[in-house]
């Protein structure tokens, strides 16, 4: 969503999360799910409910630098005061939109002693716009000093249960869920944001504030590999 998108979008009536044109056009929602899968809506599946507990299997699901520079398990990124992952992409739109958060809420969570985890899980597109190599290349750019993980078959995805990018999850001390969902509630620019979610959460989790309500995840959806076909019987 470029700042073409987001003129026309302030010209015919911005909802928050939701593009005019979305608003505009039910049809395309009705139809979206068979013939648009990148399309920014609410994800079908039930997230990872608050209060549960990280996975051990993700705990130890090693992940890969971008850049090749190294290799840690998701367990082992994890601060003293809890974990903050984010899935993102390279070429979503709505990933592009919120990519700017990202050092903020990096800086933030150092700050807090909270972990820090950015994760590609694009499986489907990994040897093209989400290669290491092109998401090495975006972070130099985008996020400089911030490692960006390689979920190769997406496995960390499935074992969080995330389905759009951006998506966060925000672990406590003990590695239970408190907070998932959207980063804030406006996909433009960040002076127009009302409510900063993760941020929040982030707040709450080390002052013991009153903790966000998960938020419907918004954005394209993690593209998984595709199912294999089984061989055929001789």
């Amino acid at each position: 969503m470029g700042p073409r998108h987001r003129r026309l979008r302030h010209l015919l009536g911005t909802t928050r999360l939701i593009p005019a044109w979305l608003v505009l056009c039910p049809t395309f929602l009705l139809l979206g799910s068979t013939f648009f899968p990148w399309v920014g809506r609410a994800a079908a599946a039930e997230p990872p409910a608050v209060g549960t507990a990280l996975p051990e299997e993700a705990r130890a699901l090693e992940l890969e630098a971008s850049d090749g520079s190294s290799a840690t398990s998701l367990g082992d990124l994890a601060g003293p005061k809890g974990l903050l992952v984010i899935f993102t992409a390279n070429t979503c739109a709505y990933s592009i939109d919120w990519q700017d958060r990202i050092p903020t809420l990096a800086a933030l969570a150092a700050e807090k002693e909270i972990g820090f985890a950015l994760v590609n899980s694009n499986a489907r597109k990994r040897k093209t716009d989400d290669s290491p190599a092109a998401m090495s290349e975006l972070a130099k750019e985008a996020f400089p000093n911030i490692p960006y993980w390689v979920d190769r078959e997406s496995r960390l995805a499935d074992l969080l249960g995330a389905t759009r990018t951006p998506e966060v999850l925000l672990f406590d001390a003990d590695l239970r869920l408190v907070y998932s969902g959207v980063i804030d509630d406006h996909s433009g620019p960040v002076s127009e944001v009302g409510r900063h979610w993760t941020r929040d959460a982030v707040h709450a989790l080390i002052d013991g504030s009153p903790m966000p309500e998960p938020t419907a995840p918004l954005g394209c959806a993690v593209l998984r590999p595709r199912k294999r076909r089984a061989p055929k019987q001789p």
